[in-house]
């Protein structure tokens, strides 16, 4: 996110010199740019957004938004106070001897939907797509190749 910020500052500080980048500016623009940030960030912009213009009555332009990410970047990489460090400090209390019985270790991942006796796929398969035996559609690389407007007739 840090990365990102940067070059959200660096565009705000070229702006001043290059008239063609306020088009940044723009609020349909500027949707393009809030898709590539973390879900939390976008609900927090939009409250941005909606304080800005019951002052303004108009769209906050470009450097609001350049700050606003610069900020919460400065935040959540602090070492001091960001959930991963307080998490780890966590982590390394918890990795101290416990006197009490130690608790079943937890999968990482998590199942959406699942069968209670649904089967392994089979590697065996054959892709939908290419028509070989050693690839599902998903590690298909015809099927990664094309953009998801291409994608939809394919599954049907």
């Amino acid at each position: 996110m840090r990365k990102f910020s940067d070059i959200l500052q660096q565009c705000a500080f070229a702006m001043k010199f290059t008239p063609s980048l306020s088009i940044l500016n723009d609020e349909h623009e500027n949707k393009k740019i809030i898709k590539r940030l973390p879900e939390w960030l976008i609900v927090r912009w939009a409250r941005f957004v909606t304080a800005w213009r019951d002052e303004h009555h108009s769209f906050p332009p470009f450097v609001q938004l350049a700050s606003l990410v610069a900020r919460e970047a400065r935040i959540a990489c602090d070492p001091n106070v960001s959930l991963q460090a307080l998490s780890k400090e966590k982590g390394q209390r918890s990795a101290q001897p416990q006197q009490s019985s130690p608790k079943p270790r937890v999968s990482g991942t998590f199942a959406t939907r699942s069968a209670p006796d649904a089967a392994p796929p089979n590697k065996n398969s054959v892709c939908i797509l290419c028509s070989k035996t050693d690839n599902t559609l998903s590690e298909c690389p015809s099927f990664v190749k094309k953009n998801l407007t291409n994608t939809g007739g394919t599954l049907s």
